[in-house]
């Protein structure tokens, strides 16, 4: 009898320990977040990826009762900060605002202290960077067909923002496409490609078709990298458009958090992200600083950006070849 009411007491304390215990997720979830939240951007003030989280932090606190707190940890090609991040606590309150293209191709190209998609889980694409090949206004190429004519015939050199980053991969890529071979420069920031490409020491330049907003009438862009327009920037053809063969290169700025954070915290964090970009103060600084804006939730987030992956990984392989001989 004793064993039996032993055994009867311990079922009813593990009955109530599960009850405790199984609400825990949807309790944090309730609670979040209970303090300021951090943003982790792991590039420089006053880039894109920077941009954008301001842009998201400037009407948090209407959302979230927490302000959202930009932090910027440069270096590394944007992984030191995102090694910060991905060893932040996993309740929520440290987040990762980062260029998803370049986070991507980074680790592809090689060996990287983390990873994309085995040490973050998505929360949602609040934007996304386009890429195009850009020449100065008064350049003899006035057209995509008239640069890869001239490539064939010379050699000639070209500005990025650094080897593995999306625009060196767009470029690369483009170069085994049109079955040319140029000199390719890496300089620090768009702001510099752009210096760069106006002050005619490359021929040309791929470069976020952002940066060529208020030069309009200094560069010129023969197309763009992706299936569709930039949405800001809609002036500017898609290579798809023009029938020139291209690899789709894009960068969605995406909102991260470390892999173990409770799946309840991050539905909640997707749905204020949302509600964020509604906001009319968003629209209006987002506009106003020509960023593109585009939301996807967390599980579209996670298809978007795989699908990005599986295309690029055969491409990255054959820029690895090229850069190695």
């Amino acid at each position: 009898m004793k064993i039996l009411k032993f055994c009867r007491q311990a079922l009813l304390t593990s009955a109530a320990l599960a009850a405790t215990v199984l609400p825990l997720g949807e309790a944090l979830a309730a609670e979040y977040p209970s303090k300021p939240v951090t943003a982790i951007v792991p590039f420089g003030a006053g880039g894109g990826t920077d941009t954008y989280a301001r842009t998201l932090a400037s009407v948090a606190y209407d959302i979230l009762q927490q302000p959202l707190v930009v932090v910027n940890r440069p270096g590394g090609g944007g992984y030191v900060g995102a090694k910060f991040a991905a060893d932040a606590r996993g309740d929520g309150h440290t987040i990762m605002v980062q260029s998803a293209g370049s986070f991507i191709l980074g680790g592809m190209m090689q060996k990287r202290p983390v990873d994309p998609f085995s040490d973050f889980k998505p929360v949602a694409v609040i934007g996304q960077l386009h890429t195009g090949l850009v020449v100065p206004m008064d350049s003899p190429y006035q057209t995509a067909e008239d640069l890869i004519a001239a490539a064939k015939e010379k050699k000639l050199s070209w500005a990025h923002t650094g080897r593995g980053g999306v625009h060196h991969m767009a470029g690369s890529a483009f170069e085994i496409k049109q079955g040319f071979s140029t000199k390719d420069i890496p300089y620090k920031g768009g702001g510099n490609v752009r210096t760069a490409v106006l002050g005619g020491q490359v021929d040309f330049a791929w470069m976020g078709v952002q940066q060529v907003a208020g030069f309009e009438d200094k560069l010129r862009v023969l197309g763009v990298a992706n299936t569709e327009r930039d949405p800001v920037q809609n002036q500017y053809k898609t290579f798809e458009e023009q029938g020139v063969d291209y690899v789709r290169f894009v960068s969605p700025i995406t909102v991260y958090v470390p892999k173990r954070t409770d799946q309840k915290v991050i539905d909640k964090l997707t749905v204020a992200i949302k509600e964020m970009q509604q906001q009319k103060p968003f629209k209006k600084l987002a506009k106003s600083s020509g960023l593109a804006v585009m939301y996807k939730d967390a599980a579209e987030t996670d298809v978007y950006l795989k699908t990005l992956r599986d295309e690029w990984l055969p491409v990255a392989d054959q820029v690895k070849q090229k850069l190695s001989k």
